[in-house]
């Protein structure tokens, strides 16, 4: 087999991604303006109200057991001041 030259392949390797990044700036007409409600409120799904006596179903609430207390053998051995 015969060696490629490294000059094409470098130079190829930097022009190929620039032209593509610069292709696609010369597509798009710029950047998207971001579309932001007039007001925003906490605890409000944007949407059609929801009418009627149907509530959306939800998920069951896993409830999970209190955690354990410490129950740490290891550390019975250590000296307690007043020990002395």
């Amino acid at each position: 087999m015969r060696p490629v030259p490294r000059l094409p392949l470098l130079i190829a390797a930097l022009v190929l991604p620039i032209a593509v990044v610069l292709l696609g700036f010369a597509l798009t007409e710029g950047p998207r303006t971001p579309r932001v409600p007039p007001a925003v409120r906490v605890g409000v799904a944007p949407g059609p109200p929801v009418t009627g006596s149907i509530s959306p179903a939800r998920p069951p609430v896993a409830e999970l057991p209190p955690p354990r207390p410490d129950d740490d053998d290891e550390d019975d051995d250590r000296d307690e001041p007043g020990d002395g």
